[in-house]
This record gives C-alpha cells, sequence and structure tokens, in this order.
C-alpha cells in the first residue's frame, strides 16, 4: 500500500512538471551543400548554396522543469545564378523592334522541408532567464530545379524588357536524415511567453546548414 502511494505521488507530481509548448521561429541561415547543377548544352554547372531566410514553426512537451521534447518544421530556399552579356541586338518587343541588351541567365534553385525531433535541456538562470540546448535529428526534404532565360532589355527605355525561355532542368527530389543541434537563451516576457534567440547547425548527406533563428513560445 505504501509502495503505491509513493507511485501515485510520482505521478502527480510529473502530471504537474509536464506541459506542452507551441512557438514559431525566423531565420538567418547559411547554406552549403555539394549538389551541382549542369546545363549540359551550355556547359554551365551551378551549386545552389549561401545565404537563405528560414522559417519554422514547433511544438513541444516539458517531461520535468529542465527537459522536453520538441517537435520542429523548418523551410528554406537557396539559389545560384550566372549570366552572360551577349551584345547589343534587335529584339521584338509585341509588335514594337528596338535595339536591345540581350543576356542569358542560368538559375538554379534547391528548396528544403524539414521536419526534427530533439530532446532539450534548460537551465534558468532567474526568474527572466533561460539557457537551452539541445540535439535531435532530422528528416529533410529537398527539392532540385533549373532554367535558362534569354533576358532583352530595350536600350531608349529599361523598363521595356522582355524574358524568354530557352531550356529547363526539370525537377529532382531527394530525401535525407541528419543531426541538428541548437544552443539558445530565452526570455520570459511573462511565465507563459517567452521570446527567445538561438543558433542551429544541421547536417546531413545533402546540405549543411548554420542558422541564427529569433523565436517566440507560449507554454501551456
Amino acid at each position: 500500500m505504501k509502495k503505491a502511494a509513493l507511485i501515485f505521488l510520482f505521478l502527480c507530481s510529473s502530471s504537474a512538471l509536464a506541459a506542452p509548448y507551441i512557438g514559431v521561429q525566423y531565420g538567418i541561415a547559411n547554406v552549403s551543400t555539394d549538389e551541382t547543377m549542369v546545363f549540359v548544352d551550355d556547359q554551365v554547372s551551378l551549386t545552389p548554396d549561401g545565404s537563405s531566410e528560414t522559417f519554422g514553426a514547433f511544438v513541444g512537451y516539458h517531461i520535468s522543469d529542465t527537459f522536453a521534447l520538441e517537435f520542429g518544421y523548418n523551410h528554406y530556399q537557396v539559389d545560384q545564378s550566372k549570366e552572360n552579356f551577349n551584345g547589343i541586338v534587335s529584339h521584338n518587343f509585341g509588335g514594337q523592334t528596338l535595339d536591345a541588351l540581350h543576356e542569358t541567365e542560368w538559375d538554379a534553385d534547391m528548396v528544403s522541408d524539414q521536419l526534427y525531433i530533439m530532446p532539450t535541456w534548460s537551465h534558468t538562470m532567474n526568474d527572466k532567464w533561460q539557457l537551452t540546448l539541445g540535439l535531435g535529428l532530422t528528416y529533410s526534404q529537398y527539392r532540385f530545379d533549373g532554367h535558362s532565360t534569354n533576358e532583352f532589355e530595350a536600350i531608349i527605355n529599361d523598363d521595356i524588357e522582355q524574358s524568354v525561355l530557352r531550356s529547363t532542368l526539370g525537377e529532382s527530389k531527394a530525401d535525407a536524415l541528419g543531426g541538428i543541434a541548437k544552443l539558445g537563451v530565452n526570455y520570459f516576457i511573462v511565465p507563459q511567453w517567452q521570446v527567445g534567440l538561438s543558433a542551429h547547425y544541421q547536417a546531413d548527406n545533402i546540405a549543411s546548414v548554420t542558422q541564427l533563428a529569433l523565436a517566440t513560445s507560449y507554454h501551456f
């Protein structure tokens, strides 16, 4: 009987500490990938990486006052382009033939939709500030596409311009499992509402991402 009472008290105390939370975040990321898109006919190769805005949302569950399990979603898109100036040509702008600057442009894009699961540990420094660490797993879906266009811009009026599609590479997709780590600091606006700044690093066999993000979350 005494043992059953102790178990009951433990479950009650755990339930009192456990609580869900939800949040959204916005960040700036540096994306690196080895995936190269090749325009074979033009002998042009592009690697879509660099800086990107990121958007995300997350839900979590506090197992205790220091540990939580978080599920989240992140989205980002990066591209790379190349231009080549071909000179001045005569071009028909919808029935009007004008001298125009002629450029060829190549574009390659990579879009990522990512899900993650992350156990987190937090340390409350005082009644306003909290330090958070996280380490988890990611599942990412990547989409790649590319296209090439001829760009024409009238010399007498640069508002008169036209883009003509030359070729497309078509869309390709890839999935990858990876890891993610987070270090962040949160500020309590009120006990239930936090804002925070965090650094993330995520990597798999397709891309690696270093991100700095602002987030806000509500804890029930």
